[in-house]
């Protein structure tokens, strides 16, 4: 599975480069890239939202944008009929988009509602939870944005530890 690694933000393009110099058995499996997530060719982006499926902010909002409303209103219906009616941090999702380019949507909370982080655990929680889906699922390649950094405010750096620490993690379990 190849995960390409799409920021808008420069500063979260540059943690991913010091990380992936650091983490070189990852190279042959991410792919640092620059612009709007969605306008890859990828099989599935990966949502980082909240628990419960509010896709309004953030690159949620991006999502809604270009998938429609019915991609919120699908996460959330499959939401409401889990034991808990909540999808846990490191947890995930895979729901269609019914998109042309992009079919396949993630959503990997790194919070249970809107809050700002204090470390990376739900990122590398939600990360690897994605990998995890994006394998079950037998997608080829996952878009993954800066996780934590909007709405969580995660320092870059911090981020991108956390998320090449869920993709190690990932990429060594057997399946």
């Amino acid at each position: 599975m190849k995960c390409l690694l799409c920021d808008i933000n420069a500063s979260m393009r540059e943690a991913w480069k010091r990380e992936l110099v650091r983490r070189p058995e990852l190279a042959a499996t991410c792919e640092i890239l620059s612009g709007d997530i969605t306008g890859l060719n990828a099989d599935a982006v990966v949502s980082p939202a909240n628990s419960f499926g509010f896709m309004r902010g953030g690159v949620d909002g991006v999502y809604t944008r270009v998938f429609g409303s019915g991609v919120e209103a699908g996460l959330q219906a499959i939401i409401r009929t889990l034991p808990s009616g909540e999808l846990s941090v490191g947890e995930a999702l895979v729901v269609p988009t019914g998109h042309g380019r992009i079919p396949w949507l993630i959503s990997a909370p790194t919070m249970r509602t809107p809050s700002r982080l204090r470390d990376g655990s739900p990122v590398l929680l939600a990360t690897r939870a994605a990998c995890r889906a994006a394998r079950e699922r037998g997608v080829a390649s996952v878009a993954f944005p800066g996780m934590g950094t909007g709405t969580g405010r995660l320092p870059f750096d911090e981020a991108a530890r956390a998320m090449f620490d869920g993709l190690a993690e990932a990429f060594s379990e057997k399946g």
